[in-house]
């Protein structure tokens, strides 16, 4: 009997032969069954199964022929597989082996089978290969008709996947508090924590501590995903702009009086946020479109002013509504004494006679007029000259008179009077 490996072409006997006699030729007979009666040509020898093949010595001149059987078995061949190690990236669905496969031999099916462990030991489900980790799979290449199978192993490692994250630019307002990020934030993949990091530079490398996020400026913000089981990290940086905070100003209308020289704003201020200077600026009209110089401020009337609040490093600068500055009119500053006066005597016995204002009006604002409050008879004045007339007939005496001295005012002062007695003598 012989045994053969199959090859995929015919195979002929070629075991060992034990003859005597003859000398003739001896050939080969192939059957499929061990009676010899169903003939399968030489040629048809090829398949995996056992084979009966009749050797048949011819006879020669001196001798007859003779014929022996034995089995002829074609056992099935091997095969080979192998697989090179794969990397996948977790999907969070079952992922299959689908690397490179390198085989020979038998045209069966090629299964995969998944281990937590290099020996193969410790099954896992097929659809259990998703989460990020080493697994190892196991070709399994099946048998056919005429082919062992074989298998072998590799690894299939599921990566993290990536994930990604972005952040909008923010603009807060100055509070003088820290302030924290808040803005839009757009992520997938890792479900860990998004933690912030804050710096004073676009290229991230000048730190800034989240405590120290207050003043108004421009800051640069990192958004950091943590990762997770399954997901690599990731981050991302924008803008984060402390913008000015508002500020106030308010002022309240005040009067002064005239002084003839320039006056300035010293009414009550109310203000919040900045810590800016505060200046003043004079308008003659309501509207504030005529500029008044501050050194012009002077005469009496009413001007408009504003209050400018300049900005300080966290506040915007802010101009307050118009209020009135009024220059009221001064008290008139007119002072009057008496002056004496005299009349001759000898004159008053032919006609009146008129003499001098018999008082010194000094520093008088506006025209001046003059009235007789009371006084003897004789004596009458002018409202206009203040000159004082004696009547004709008047005897020697000291006569008196009580005179009311009236100052009109003009643009900058008030009208004002001063009464005074005077004394007119005739002698």
């Amino acid at each position: 009997d012989q045994s053969v490996t199959y090859t995929g072409n015919s195979i002929a006997y070629s075991g060992k032969v034990t003859k005597s006699g003859s000398a003739g030729k001896v050939t080969y007979a192939y059957y499929s069954d061990a009676a010899c009666t169903k003939a399968v040509k030489a040629a048809d020898v090829v398949a995996v199964g056992t084979y009966y093949v009749k050797a048949t010595l011819a006879a020669d001149a001196n001798h007859n022929g003779a014929s022996a059987t034995a089995k002829l078995t074609v056992a099935k061949a091997s095969s080979s597989i192998s697989i090179a190690d794969q990397t996948k990236t977790y999907t969070g669905k079952a992922l299959a082996y689908s690397g490179k496969v390198t085989r020979g031999g038998s045209a069966g099916a090629v299964s995969y089978a998944y281990y937590s462990d290099a020996a193969c030991t410790k099954a896992v489900k097929a659809a259990d290969v998703v989460a990020v980790g080493t697994y190892y799979v196991k070709a399994t290449l099946a048998a056919d008709a005429n082919h062992n199978g074989a298998s072998a192993t590799a690894k299939l490692t599921v990566a993290k996947a990536a994930s990604s994250i972005s952040i909008a630019a923010q603009t807060k307002t100055y509070t003088g508090k820290a302030l924290a990020y808040s803005g839009k934030v757009t992520k997938s993949g890792s479900a860990g924590k998004v933690t912030y990091a804050y710096y004073s530079d676009a290229k991230c490398t000048k730190a800034v501590a989240a405590a120290n996020v207050k003043a108004a400026g421009t800051y640069h913000v990192k958004a950091i995903l943590a990762a997770d089981a399954n997901h690599n990290g990731a981050s991302a940086t924008t803008k984060f702009t402390v913008a000015k905070a508002a500020s106030s100003i308010s002022i309240a209308a005040q009067t002064k009086t005239y002084t003839g020289k320039a006056l300035a704003y010293s009414g009550k201020v109310t203000k919040s946020g900045s810590a800016g200077k505060v200046t003043y600026a004079y308008y003659s009209d309501a509207k504030c479109t005529k500029s008044v110089k501050a050194a012009n401020v002077k005469a009496a009337g009413t001007y408009y002013v504003k209050a400018t609040l300049a900005a300080d490093a966290n506040h915007k600068g802010v101009t307050s509504a118009a209020v009135k500055l009024t220059i009221a009119k001064a008290a008139q500053p007119m002072a009057a004494k008496a002056v004496a006066r005299t009349a001759s005597l000898k004159t008053l016995k032919s006609k009146s006679v008129t003499v001098a204002v018999p008082l010194s009006v000094t520093k008088a604002q506006g025209k001046l007029t003059y009235a007789k409050v009371s006084g003897d008879a004789c004596l009458t004045i002018n409202k206009t000259t203040g000159k004082v007339t004696v009547k004709k007939g008047t005897k020697k005496k000291t006569y008196t008179i009580k005179i009311k001295v009236t100052a009109a005012g003009n643009a900058n002062y008030k009208a004002g009077s001063k009464t005074v007695i005077c004394k007119v003598t005739v002698k």
